[in-house]
């Protein structure tokens, strides 16, 4: 039932205090944290992960590698004999041969954040990596996967400065592959950062992409559930205007205690305050938004500010945290990027912030509005990568979404 009400509040573009603090602190330091294989729990209606795992574990390596690159197309091509040669060199060593076979299976692997091997280097020489904060007294410490003994291993911090990153900058989550002929920790050879001082040692990349491929064949089963519900929900939805969707939309609220989100008062907005906005963005309001403040002054739980927060998208401020979001991949689960979605943070420029985090309006833009723009793409959700032609369809895409999550 947690995991349920967790899913209901994520899935929908109205985030939860942890996933805005996430989505928060992906846009400060400009990072993505990439899931560990393990680290997604089953659910009643996968099927079951043993038998999954012993399919997995029959495939070779390099159809291993390609199943996984295929989950975010289009999929690399394998690397030249030219492209290992140049890597070994820059390296100055040979590579291992797993290595070697994975980018002979594909050069990078986007879906999880593997690298192309031409941006493949030692930790040592990339800047932007301090091996040393994820250290205790000159050693780092990591733990076996889940389900071997719970013994940590320990290896000396200069020892994985040699170690081949297999992850590109902005991702705060890392890929280290001890590729030395006797490996630090007897029987390890790839470590994963957890985006602070944790750290998972695995016994190959095999064993790790094994994970993932178990992992992202049934986040893939979800998803299928998941659309046919949201295409039902949108069915149900179609005919309703805003108020009627913000109605909807507090039925789907969590009910659990934990979970429920205070609610926006119901308290229109004032008409100076709407024509302050208007003063400042320089042209009138969409008629959809004026509907909500005509009702309340904001929805919190759909992440749309109260009219006084409504202001130009300031590119010199947010445009650096805003390439590092559309860089990555989408911050809400169960999306999937808009084909129309702007790709350039300087598309956005002409935007107006109507929403983003709770309590965060001076420095959180996650919602815009750009009437320049095509008029499939006129509203924009940052976090979940989506367009939308009106505001009305974002709510109603809301709507159908928290109505669906109740399949997960």
């Amino acid at each position: 039932m947690i995991l349920l009400l967790m899913l209901a509040s994520l899935a929908m573009p109205g985030e939860s205090a942890m996933r805005a603090h996430r989505a928060a602190t992906c846009q400060a330091a400009g990072s993505i944290r990439i899931d560990s294989p393990r680290m997604t729990a089953p659910h009643p209606h996968d099927e079951d992960l043993s038998m999954r795992e012993a399919e997995v574990q029959k495939l070779d390596f390099a159809k291993l590698v390609r199943d996984v690159a295929a989950t975010a197309p289009p999929a690399p091509g394998p690397a030249t004999d030219d492209d290992i040669s140049a890597a070994q060199a820059r390296n100055g060593t040979a590579l291992p041969e797993e290595i070697v076979g994975l980018y002979r299976a594909a050069d990078g692997v986007p879906a999880v954040h593997i690298v192309p091997l031409s941006a493949l280097v030692r930790a040592r020489a990339r800047s932007d990596i301090h091996l040393d904060e994820i250290a205790q007294d000159g050693e780092i410490v990591a733990w076996p996967q889940a389900g071997e003994a719970a013994q940590p291993l320990t290896v000396p911090v200069d020892a994985a400065g040699r170690w081949l990153v297999l992850t590109p900058p902005r991702v705060a989550s890392l890929l280290l592959y001890d590729a030395g002929a006797t490996p630090a920790a007897a029987g390890y050879r790839l470590y994963e950062t957890d985006g602070g001082d944790g750290v998972t040692a695995y016994r190959d990349l095999r064993d790790w992409l094994e994970g993932v491929h178990v992992r992202l064949t049934r986040q893939a089963a979800r998803m299928a559930r998941f659309d046919a519900a949201v295409d039902a929900a949108r069915t149900r939805l179609a005919a309703l205007a805003m108020p009627a969707l913000l109605a909807e939309r507090a039925r789907t609220e969590p009910s659990h205690p934990l979970f429920k989100r205070i609610p926006t008062p119901a308290i229109p907005a004032a008409a100076a305050a709407i024509a302050e906005a208007e003063r400042r963005i320089g042209r009138p309001l969409p008629d959809d938004l004026r509907a909500i403040y005509a009702l309340q002054n904001g929805e919190m739980a759909l992440r749309i500010f109260p009219v006084e927060s409504v202001r130009p998208l300031d590119l010199s401020r947010h445009g650096e945290a805003i390439s590092a979001i559309l860089e990555g991949a989408p911050l809400t689960p169960y999306s999937r990027r808009s084909p129309r979605f702007p790709a350039d943070a300087n598309a956005l420029a002409g935007c107006h912030v109507v929403g983003g985090a709770p309590g965060r309006e001076a420095d959180s833009p996650a919602l815009l509005w750009c009437p320049e723009a095509e008029a499939a793409a006129r509203i924009l959700d940052l976090h979940a990568q989506r367009a939308y032609p009106t505001l009305t369809d974002y709510v109603r895409e809301a709507v159908a979404r928290a109505d669906a999550a109740q399949v997960l």
